[in-house]
């Protein structure tokens, strides 16, 4: 107590029991270097105790390949550091297994650690690489580089056996650093030095220079080995600096530099070409390596005319407009032709009439043969020529058809009927401009060839002689003259002022155009070529003219027939004839619907009744209709109507297909004779289209139609002897006294009639129906050659109903 109160009151130095510590533990450390070995542990016991330190995840260690000895991962670090150095800074992991004698799934797991944390070191197709390793090549490629003035990414890669991306990445750092150069990764990653791009660059400024047309970048590349990015760089500075003067158009290899020189040149030509002659062609401005000629006229010369070849000045448009506006004034007609310069073509002449102001104006004026303007008071007075002859032709004509009915009223030709003489029109016009061709034993292609050669022969031919007569004028043509082409014709084309041309009555049909012609299309050009109004005409334009007054001609010359036809007797007739069809149209549609009303008594023998009915009555009431139509448009057709269905097919097939569809349609239904319903449907448009119109079917018109047919019936019945006829005579007047309805059937259908009978008559009555029958069935088939009938027994059957009836 009294040296722990001693202890606890004087309190000792602090330096002092530190050095006093300090002296304690060198004691203790001599002691245990001084000691002998009777504390070492053996090998045995060392590896227990590390395997029990392992066991107890107090130390972390790796065995080697062999197991004889273990290290840690932080010297497994040291040594592969150690060897990436000894090696220059690039070693394959496959190597370091061999030279460490560790497994290599550690000393991947081990360098993949070293790679997270330190970023100067690269794992690249299985080699490890430091920066130290990247420095030393980038310097050899800078002693290449400085010897060379260029290399290239792929040249390097080659060389180290290293990835393009990677290479590139690297260098790219170290380009202005460690390589002194310049990189470009447009050309493939090359790199130059200073020194060779300022040399490059003299001997651009210098080809440049010295340019004096439009010259490719790549052909200059390739004729005095430039580099292409360096020469587009070099040019774009010059331009932008204003050292060189000229445009340059394109990309890459195929980029074009025009010198400023070329283009003044270019330019000063088209200019005076231009302002000289009016015009300029498109092959021309291409001749000087213009890209779009089209688009670098419009653009230089504004308020000029792009057309096909051509580049037109506005004067030109001016001096045509003129000569058009004069001849429209005079009515006359004029060729543009000759008031252009020769090397228009006929579709330019044509895009010159289409932007003239006069006719943009004027909708009354007619294109003809692209590039002559006639005006319409022209073509009014060649048709008034025709219409003067058209009186005298329509007496004869109406004198030729005394049989035939007058032409109906004049209508509005359907679309398909203008097309159909459109097309007549112009298979007649081009049968007419072959006519003059020699004939030759040659294939179809040939003689489409020698076609158009003798055609482009003889428009030449007319061109010369136009040539030699305006001797340099074209003023007579716009005086109504109006000379020829200057060049061969193309298709004949005309633009919306056309219409007046075609304009005129309305027709009947394609039809009537065949049966009562006025003239054909080369009889129509023979009497224009006569007419002094046409003498100095060219050819095409005679025959074109005489091609658009086909149609109107031969509208009006309908009217002027019907005109004349009705003006004469046979007006009469075509009423007397009219009445006559609607009276029998009449009573065959009355007769046909009272007789279908029988057929709902019959079910089993419906369809029989019902084909019967239309085959017999059903084919009259067609053929009538037929007939209304056959008149109306001039087609002949027998006296008594006897027509079958291949004859009215015939027939119908000459009538105007808006004409003749629905009649079709009739005549199909009668034909298949399955469907009354449908007949009638069919029947119903038709009918009212050749005005053929019904009685409304009152009770008192019907009652008539059944006694009418009744007393037929007993006339018949009372005058017979033919024993089948007379059963089926009695069949069906039995059938209408016990009904009241009237009955259509064949002589087939008799035993059906009279097992209809059995339920409406007496049996005795039956019975003697049915033995009758018997005995007209052995008699027609000859069973027994003893069968007859006897006259009595005829006499029997037909008391039946006479002695009835009276």
């Amino acid at each position: 107590h009294t040296r722990t109160h001693a202890r606890t009151s004087v309190a000792p130095c602090p330096h002092i029991a530190a050095m006093d510590e300090i002296r304690a533990l060198q004691g203790q450390l001599n002691e245990l270097y001084t000691s002998g070995s009777l504390h070492r542990l053996s090998e045995r016991n060392s590896v227990q105790v590390v395997q029990k330190l392992i066991d107890m995840n107090l130390l972390e260690v790796l065995y080697t390949v062999d197991g004889k000895e273990y290290i840690t991962p932080q010297h497994l670090e040291k040594e592969i550091r150690d060897e990436l150095y000894v090696h220059g800074g690039r070693i394959n992991i496959v190597d370091l297994q061999e030279i460490l004698n560790v497994d290599l799934m550690h000393i991947e797991a081990r360098t993949a650690a070293m790679l997270k944390s330190d970023g100067h070191l690269f794992l690249i197709q299985g080699e490890l690489l430091d920066n130290s390793y990247l420095d030393t090549i980038c310097e050899e490629i800078n002693e290449t580089l400085q010897e060379a003035g260029q290399t290239s990414l792929g040249e390097l890669c080659k060389r180290f056996g290293l990835p393009s991306d990677f290479v590139g990445t690297e260098v790219e750092k170290r380009v202005g650093t460690i390589i002194m150069g310049k990189m470009d990764h447009a050309r493939h990653g090359r790199i130059f030095t200073n020194a060779f791009v300022a040399r490059q660059t003299a001997g651009m400024r210098g080809v440049l220079s010295a340019l004096t047309r439009p010259t490719p970048l790549g052909a200059l590349c390739a004729q005095y080995s430039f580099e292409e990015s360096v020469l587009r760089d070099v040019l774009k500075q010059l331009l932008a600096s204003g050292r060189l003067a000229g445009t340059l158009k394109g990309h890459g290899g195929k980029a074009v530099f025009t010198p400023e020189l070329q283009q003044r040149t270019q330019e000063r030509w088209i200019n005076s070409f231009f302002q000289e002659n009016g015009y300029i062609e498109y092959d021309a401005v291409a001749r000087l390596e213009i890209g779009d000629p089209k688009k670098y006229m419009s653009s230089r010369f504004k308020g000029g005319f792009k057309l096909d070849s051509c580049y037109m000045a506005q004067h030109v448009m001016d001096n045509v407009n003129a000569s058009v506006e004069e001849a429209l004034a005079t009515d006359s007609w004029i060729d543009v032709m000759p008031l252009l310069p020769s090397p228009f073509s006929t579709q330019d002449g044509a895009l010159v009439l289409k932007n003239t102001p006069v006719l943009k104006r004027d909708t009354s004026s007619t294109i003809m043969c692209d590039s002559m303007v006639v005006s319409q008071a022209f073509v009014d007075k060649c048709a008034k020529h025709f219409e003067d002859l058209m009186p005298e032709k329509a007496k004869q004509v109406s004198r030729s058809m005394p049989q035939r009915a007058a032409p109906p009223p004049s209508q509005p030709l359907s679309r398909n009927s203008s097309k159909e003489l459109s097309r007549n029109a112009s298979k007649e016009a081009s049968l007419s401009r072959g006519s003059s061709k020699d004939t030759h034993a040659v294939s179809d292609d040939e003689d489409e060839g020698g076609s158009k050669a003798s055609k482009r022969d003889r428009r030449e031919q007319r061109k010369a002689k136009k040539k030699e007569k305006q001797a340099g004028s074209s003023s007579n043509s716009s005086s109504g003259g109006g000379g020829g082409g200057k060049k061969k014709r193309g298709g004949k084309s005309s633009n919306s002022n056309a219409a007046a041309a075609d304009g005129g009555s309305g027709s009947t049909g394609a039809g009537d155009t065949d049966d009562i012609p006025f003239m054909t299309i080369s009889e129509i050009q023979d009497e224009l070529a006569a007419l002094p109004l046409t003498r100095d005409c060219d050819e095409d334009l005679v025959e074109e003219l005489a091609a658009r007054l086909f149609v109107p001609l031969s509208r009006k010359f309908q009217e002027v027939v019907r005109t004349v036809f009705l003006s004469g007797t046979d007006g009469q007739n075509k009423k007397k004839l009219g009445e006559d069809l609607q009276e029998k149209y009449g009573t065959l549609h009355g007769n046909m619907t009272v007789f279908a009303k029988a057929l709902d008594r019959f079910e089993d023998g419906r369809a029989a009744l019902e084909k019967y009915l239309l085959q017999t009555l059903g084919e009259d009431l067609v053929n009538v209709v037929v007939a209304s139509l056959a008149h109306e448009f001039y087609v002949s057709v027998p006296e008594d109507l006897a027509m079958d269905n291949r004859a009215r097919a015939e027939i119908l097939s000459q009538l105007p297909p808006a004409e003749a569809t629905p009649a079709i349609k009739l005549n199909s239904a009668v034909a298949s004779g399955k469907d009354l319903a449908d007949f009638f449907a069919c029947l119903e448009p038709v009918a009212e289209r050749c005005q053929l119109y019904l009685k409304k079917m009152d009770k008192k018109r019907e009652r008539q139609i059944v006694f009418n047919h009744k007393h037929a019936l007993l006339e018949s019945l009372r005058t017979e002897t033919d024993p089948a006829l007379v059963l089926h005579l009695a069949c069906l007047l039995l059938f209408q006294k016990q009904t009241g309805c009237m009955l259509h059937a064949p002589g087939r259908c008799v035993p059906q009639i009279v097992q209809f009978l059995q339920l409406h008559v007496e049996p005795e009555v039956h019975q003697k129906l049915l033995d009758f029958q018997n005995k007209v069935v052995s008699l027609l088939a000859n069973a027994a050659e003893e069968t007859s009938i006897s006259t009595e027994e005829i006499s029997g059957i037909r008391g039946l109903l006479i002695s009835d009836d009276q």
